[in-house]
């Protein structure tokens, strides 16, 4: 487990390197092939916060498909950790999210301010999935940030929470 703390600095290491490695920019292609983890959740939320368009993967298919929705997606960048690190390399790049786990580089204030000034827009894409494919191949729905905040606004709406629930 982390504290929010902890969450948030290995966000921004991963973001950091996400920029400064692999070149990625806002409206950029994010393929995550991890299981449900820590690195999961860090590589989403790093994704996001450079403007990426998250576009999750599982590791239960085989890796002919998964190479299709890759190349389907045209993605830049392909986040795996060291459970997932077999999809071929193809056009995109991938990058093991464990490496930021023994990563003790400072964040400095000028790379605070990077990461704040990165537009994201209502109408930007916020994240891609894909259809099941049963009447044939899978299709990638693209899903805006507007559409997520009006789920998330409806959820809210809808939703008795109580203190005590937690909501993934």
């Amino acid at each position: 487990s982390l504290t929010y703390n902890e969450l948030l600095f290995y966000v921004q290491q991963l973001a950091l390197q996400i920029i400064n490695n692999c070149h990625i920019k806002s409206g950029d292609i994010i393929c995550q092939l991890a299981e449900r983890s820590l690195s999961m959740i860090i590589g989403s939320l790093s994704i996001a916060i450079v403007g990426g368009v998250y576009c999750p993967l599982s590791p239960e298919n085989p890796e002919q498909r998964l190479e299709s929705l890759v190349e389907q997606t045209q993605a830049h960048l392909i986040l795996v950790h060291s459970l997932t690190n077999r999809i071929s390399k193809n056009n995109s790049i991938t990058y093991d999210m464990d490496t930021i786990i023994n990563c003790n580089d400072k964040i400095t204030n000028d790379d605070l301010y990077r990461l704040s000034n990165i537009s994201i827009t209502p109408d930007n894409i916020s994240y891609i999935v894909f259809t099941s494919g049963s009447t044939g191949i899978p299709k990638a729905v693209q899903v805006r940030h507007r559409n997520l905040t009006a789920y998330m606004q409806s959820f809210a709406e809808m939703t008795t929470l109580k203190k005590s629930d937690t909501v993934i």
